[in-house]
């Protein structure tokens, strides 16, 4: 038993009794360095290879609604050549993303128009271990330019953020640029994936 003075009242209390009194009264601190994730651990930088994800680490994304995710560009075999946009002189409402490849390819597969560029890297889907891959939107194509340009060939690489009835936004992979070009063009495209953080 301990004998705990409060003002002028005497207490007895038991040892355990007391400390649950005060790890009530004052908790303690909070940590200051939590563990980190499990999921994060095995992050690589950005322009590292991540076998488990199936392709090249970027870095994280931040959506326009704030959902953050890994960007994962794909592997060499998801880099496909001269392959128009798609459906010249057509407007595609749900393909105007600037952040949300996902969603812009979806739309343009989806879609009763052609579009070669999408459906490449929809095709390119069949037979690998992850079928989530896409073409990526405008900013996504920045931080592929700005992470992982050596995966890419110094050349025009296709968004799938539509600009117009007939333009669509394209990523230099050479000098960093982006610009508006011809939906009937030619240019390259390269798949990506993203792996949410939560």
């Amino acid at each position: 038993m301990t004998t705990v003075i409060e003002s002028t009242t005497r207490i007895e209390a038991d040892q355990d009794l007391l400390r649950q009194l005060l790890a009530i009264i004052s908790p303690p601190p909070p940590d200051l360095n939590p563990s980190p994730d499990p999921a994060l651990l095995n992050v690589p930088l950005p322009g590292q290879n991540w076998p488990e994800q199936g392709g090249t680490y970027a870095g994280i994304m931040r959506g326009d609604d704030g959902t953050l995710y890994h960007l994962i560009v794909g592997p060499e075999a998801t880099d496909i050549g001269d392959q128009p946009w798609g459906a010249y002189g057509k407007e595609e409402p749900g393909a105007t993303s600037i952040w949300d490849g996902r969603a812009n390819t979806r739309a343009l597969v989806d879609s009763k128009h052609d579009h070669p560029a999408a459906q490449a890297i929809h095709q390119a889907n069949a037979g690998d271990q992850f079928a989530d891959w896409y073409l990526m939107a405008q900013a996504e194509s920045s931080l592929c330019r700005a992470t992982c340009r050596h995966l890419f060939q110094k050349t025009w690489y296709w968004t799938s953020t539509q600009y117009s009835a007939h333009n669509a936004w394209c990523q230099s992979f050479s000098d960093g640029d982006q610009g508006i070009i011809d939906k009937s063009s030619t240019g390259r495209v390269r798949a990506v994936r993203r792996l949410i953080i939560q």
